[in-house]
């Protein structure tokens, strides 16, 4: 099946992660449990486990003491690795090594991570997370590709979130020059969100890019998807670039990402309310060139 390492342990945690388990929970039964150990707890033998290692809450406790929800959670997942399986896509959790290491340093880091395409380009040294408004201008669109050329044609792999404006001009452009995009999507890979650019993202994996996730359910998206999703966004990068945005919109939470993340924030120079607001805290630097990442 489709969890990296191909082992029964991995996919019991997958399981239980999709029963509610938490992560606490899941990272110590992932260090500590054998399969065996794992696969009682499945059974809702659980209690010499907790007596040992003390690591299941009263939430955790609830769910693993009703057999109907663990029967539900077990059949979902089946289902689910079946289709990735199809799809070829790969199943990552926090203590894999093909994890991206920069993720793995974030205040909350998805547990599971779903991929489709080479996942080892996250780990490149040269990488750059670039997002911003859906509506952007002319001139700011203009600025953006040729930034994106200069970019690509140094070797850097970009990273955005395959939304209109801003987004799917930085994958276009990547994949233009043959360079290597990454997309984080806000809903599962088996059902790419806006679906109007279902073909850039299979454009994006057949050209050595990847596209990932931390969703597998269907219809699993909404409103605050797009604002989780920001945070892998600039997780992922060691730069963050924004073109341009308004204060009130979803980009601003990438910046504030960003800025808890440590990430090196950039702003092309314009008007809009949001790089204006931006820059004006003295954390983000403004964008000319290559020249500002070195």
């Amino acid at each position: 099946y489709g969890c990296r390492g191909g082992n029964m342990k991995v996919k019991y945690i997958f399981f239980l992660y999709d029963l509610g388990i938490s992560h606490f929970a899941l990272s110590q039964m992932y260090k500590n449990a054998n399969e065996n150990e794992i696969a009682e707890i499945l059974t809702g033998d659980y209690m010499e486990f907790q007596f040992k290692y003390n690591i299941f809450s009263e939430k955790d406790i609830d769910l693993l003491s009703s057999p109907r929800k663990i029967e539900i959670a077990i059949d979902n997942i089946e289902n689910i690795i079946s289709t990735f399986n199809k799809e070829n896509i790969q199943i990552y959790n926090y203590y894999d090594q093909g994890y991206p290491k920069n993720l793995k340093n974030i205040q909350n880091p998805p547990f599971f991570l779903f991929a489709k395409g080479d996942i080892s380009i996250l780990n490149s040294e040269k990488i750059i997370s670039i997002v911003g408004t859906r509506k952007i201008s002319d001139e700011t669109s203009h600025e953006l590709k040729e930034h994106v050329k200069e970019l690509v044609k140094n070797g850097y792999v970009t990273v955005s979130g395959l939304a209109f404006g801003t987004d799917i001009i930085v994958h276009r452009e990547t994949l233009k020059l043959k360079g290597k995009t990454v997309a984080v999507l806000p809903s599962p890979i088996t059902e790419v969100q806006p679906s109007s650019h279902q073909k850039d993202a299979i454009d994006i994996y057949e050209n050595g890019g990847v596209l990932i996730s931390e969703y597998y359910k269907a219809d699993s998206y909404n409103k605050l998807s797009y604002i989780h999703r920001n945070r892998i966004i600039s997780g992922v990068s060691s730069n963050v670039l924004i073109s341009e945005c308004s204060e009130k919109s979803g980009t601003m939470h990438t910046a504030r990402f960003a800025y808890k993340q440590h990430r090196r924030l950039f702003c092309l120079k314009n008007k809009s309310s949001g790089v204006e607001k931006i820059l004006k805290s003295n954390y983000a630097k403004i964008y000319e060139n290559i020249n500002s990442l070195l």
